[in-house]
């Protein structure tokens, strides 16, 4: 019996030892970044698998619990690891982060304006190109000063996302003076005959302008946006006005389409004919800047004109500024179009923020210009606006549901603002509060908190690790 036992147990001993089979070994705590082009990561068994092993020896499998491509957050995975006889499973708290600062890049501006105080239409597409590899944007801001005078002026613009990483750019804009010694003069005299009335149909609203005997030459300043639409078609009209008897007119119509301060450019006549009384035509516009430029109309007796800047003849010389852009508008991620500041409803000396938005989508209106908001905003310091972390702590992070941080460096007279990875607003806290408790329902992520700095009185954002 004894020697039974004997050769039984080690029989059972080495049995034991087989029905062991794989062992799965985890990583207790995985930070992976993500892809500096992705808001998502591809996990794989590898970067959680920590060792593990099968006792026989025996070549084995691993698989994740279904999780495969992770935004960021704090994740549960579990490691399976398997042969054909058995499996194992271990698990790993994994913590996906964003560190890819968003890019942000201002674009220099050169306005040609046609007087020093005419105001100037701004369009955000034309300005700044912000993108990110996880939108929308949690926040951004552009400051653009309000030129008080032909010269240079700087611009900025910068964007947080929603892991809190910052970008920024910063631009020069240049306003030129384009009138009128950067135009061709152009007379005639109007002894007898003139332009009366010039109509354009636009968008912004028709442009009517109505003259008499000018002394040959007339410049319409522009009293609104007068836009032109590269490529869009529109209508021009002209009547002529005598003193006495009638005449045969010839009549010439120009447009700058580069802005360059003169008509003679290949496309830049539009139209001519010849004959008593008025007439119209439609023309597309050839634009192929953006800014002011301008329209000009030839009225001349005995023959065209033979340049669009030469003088002498009867007849009579008229201008009319236009404002020449493209059509489409392609916003920045986060923008939303009634965010913007407008002519009517300036917020003076703030910037324009842009908070959890999503990018609206592009409609072509027949009456764009109406519907749209251009971006006017106040003239503001040319210095430009940081966005530090110096001084700011919060402690402790991570931190649980339901439990109190405290925040060292804030500015007791700004209220502090915590927010969620799509930037929306979880809970807001008193101004003077520097303790506070963090939601007790809150889900397991991460969450932005933000507020001004006591130091310098700059906007501040610190990650904070909900576990």
């Amino acid at each position: 019996m004894k020697l039974r036992y004997f050769i039984l147990l080690p029989a059972l001993f080495i049995t034991s030892i087989l029905a062991a089979g794989p062992v799965a070994v985890c990583e207790a705590q995985v930070n992976v970044a993500l892809p500096a082009n992705a808001c998502e990561i591809t996990l794989t068994p590898a970067m959680i698998d920590a060792g593990s092993y099968d006792t026989n020896g025996h070549s084995f499998g691993r698989s994740l619990n279904g999780h495969r491509n992770l935004g960021p957050g704090y994740y549960n995975v579990v490691l399976t690891v398997y042969t054909r006889f058995g499996s194992n499973s271990c698990w790993s708290q994994v913590l996906v982060e964003d560190k890819t600062t968003p890019s942000v890049t201002c674009h220099p501006q050169t306005h040609y304006l046609v007087a020093s105080d005419q105001p100037i239409t701004y369009s955000t597409e034309d300005i700044v190109t912000i993108s990110d590899n996880c939108e929308p944007l949690a926040y951004t801001a552009i400051n653009v000063p309000d030129p008080s005078g032909y010269g240079t002026y700087t611009f900025s613009a910068y964007a947080i996302d929603n892991a809190g990483n910052t970008g920024a750019c910063l631009n020069t804009m240049t306003i030129i003076d384009a009138e009128p010694q950067d135009y061709c003069s152009s007379s005639r005299s109007d002894n007898y005959e003139h332009i009366s009335n010039i109509q354009l149909n636009s968008f912004s609203p028709n442009i009517n302008q109505s003259s008499g005997a000018d002394g040959g030459y007339n410049w319409h300043y522009p009293t609104g946006n007068n836009i032109l639409y590269h490529g869009t078609t529109y209508t021009l009209s002209y009547t002529p006005g005598f003193r006495f008897s009638t005449y045969h007119e010839y009549w010439s119509v120009y447009i700058d389409k580069n802005a360059d301060g003169d008509f003679t450019d290949s496309g830049e006549l539009l139209h001519q004919w010849q004959g008593y009384g008025g007439n119209s035509f439609n023309f597309a516009s050839p634009g192929t800047v953006w800014g002011w430029s301008r329209i000009r109309v030839v009225m001349r007796y005995g023959g065209y004109a033979t340049s669009p800047c030469g003088g002498g003849g009867y007849g009579e010389t008229e201008d009319i500024s236009v404002y020449l852009r493209p059509y489409f508008f392609i916003p920045w991620p986060g923008f939303k179009q009634e965010d913007l500041v407008t002519a009517s409803n300036v917020i003076a000396g703030q910037e324009l923020l842009v908070l959890g938005s999503e990018n609206p989508t592009e409609e072509a209106l027949p009456r764009e210009v109406e519907q749209r908001r251009q971006l006017i905003a106040p003239e503001q310091n040319s210095s430009f606006p940081t966005i530090t972390q110096t001084g700011i702590s919060v402690f402790p992070n991570p931190v649980r549901a339901g439990q109190e941080v405290t925040v060292n460096g804030q500015d007791e007279a700004s209220e502090l603002v915590l927010r969620n990875m799509t930037g929306r607003i979880v809970k807001r806290y008193l101004q003077g509060t520097t303790r506070v408790e963090v939601p007790a329902n809150l889900p397991a992520g991460i969450y932005l908190l933000s507020g001004v700095a006591t130091a310098n009185g700059k906007l501040w954002t610190k990650r904070v690790v909900v576990k």
